[in-house]
């Protein structure tokens, strides 16, 4: 979403709150009112009733529920349109020339990420030894979680709009601990209920010196007298003060993804192996299908899949402790290399 939204008054009576947006003038648009049991559009000159621009818009499947609609009159610019779902919150729709960009870079810097990963890994174990309750503590529990469940990092933005959590924005009611069983129970996007479930002792451990009543906070760190939470900000500042800003909290659900699937296919027989491991991605990530496919997963991978072949590009196996990264990760940032 873009980040240089800056709200002001309405410019026309009777139509929705407008705004500029990375320089743009959103005056210069065409808004949409309903017209009985259609709509109308209309722009700075008056209303549109040139066939080719409306068949534009039509295509555009402005879904009928969102409101305060704007629509870009240039067919080309990235940003085509914009309106607030039911729920009053901002949504976008892009070209999809500008999609496809975006998403060709989203799995570019994977590369950059796996090659990251070592020294992330041996840093939060690093950090896992700080004071108890210390930021860098806490910090560092959050980047294991981030590492082993690919968990949104959620923003108290979405917590107050629609009730969806995140990694950020856990409270104690939210987790469950019995012995190295973690177990993190919470209303994730668009309502859906996830349940994550890890074990590992040392991790167990040190969530409990966290786990307080069910409204606390569940990710604060103690600094003086003060108790501070962590916000999705902190955490990114962390990762990228460690290996720069190719890394962020986001990347972890797609190097997640794109790893399980390629783990995931190696578990079933090759017919229909593809639709399989995008499943066990899709009920990891807690997505679609067609969104995990789309969003999370590395298209060569897919394609490496599709052609019937092995994920198995390494002669030697060698023995990778934590610091590292996987069997199946080696191979995987072999293949994307």
């Amino acid at each position: 979403m873009p980040q240089t939204l800056r709200e002001r008054q309405p410019i026309h009576a009777g139509y929705p709150l407008m705004c500029t947006l990375d320089g743009i003038d959103l005056s210069q648009g065409i808004l949409r009112r309903r017209a009985g049991r259609g709509w109308s559009y209309r722009g700075p000159q008056g209303r549109i009733l040139d066939p080719d621009v409306r068949a534009r818009i039509n295509a555009l499947a402005i879904p009928p529920a969102y409101s305060d609609v704007w629509i870009n009159p240039d067919p080309d610019a990235d940003l085509q349109a914009m309106g607030r779902d039911a729920l009053g919150r901002k949504q976008y729709i892009y070209h999809p020339h500008w999609q496809a960009r975006q998403a060709d870079r989203k799995f570019a810097q994977l590369t950059e990420f796996a090659a990251a990963l070592p020294t992330l890994r041996s840093q939060v174990l690093a950090d896992r030894r700080s004071p108890v309750m210390s930021r860098r503590w806490v910090l560092a529990l959050m980047v294991t979680i981030l590492d082993r469940a690919h968990i949104r990092v959620g923003s108290e933005s979405y917590r107050k709009l629609n009730g969806t959590r995140g990694l950020t924005t856990l409270t104690g009611r939210h987790l469950r601990i019995e012995g190295a069983k973690m177990t993190f129970a919470f209303p994730g996007k668009s309502g859906q209920a996830r349940k994550i479930v890890l074990r590992d002792a040392p991790l167990a451990q040190a969530l409990s010196h966290l786990h307080g009543g069910p409204r606390t906070p569940l990710f604060r760190y103690r600094e003086g007298r003060y108790v501070n939470r962590l916000t999705a900000q902190d955490l990114n500042a962390y990762l990228q003060s460690i290996v720069g800003e190719q890394m962020s909290a986001k990347t972890f659900r797609t190097w997640g993804g794109t790893v399980l699937c390629a783990a995931a296919a190696r578990k079933v027989a090759r017919s229909g192996r593809v639709l399989d491991a995008v499943e066990a991605v899709a009920t990891h990530l807690g997505n679609t299908p067609s969104v995990a496919r789309e969003s999370y997963i590395h298209p060569r991978v897919l394609e490496h899949l599709e052609r019937d072949a092995n994920i198995d590009l390494r002669t030697s196996r060698p023995v990778f402790g934590r610091r590292t990264l996987s069997v199946t990760e080696q191979d995987v940032k072999v293949l994307i290399d």
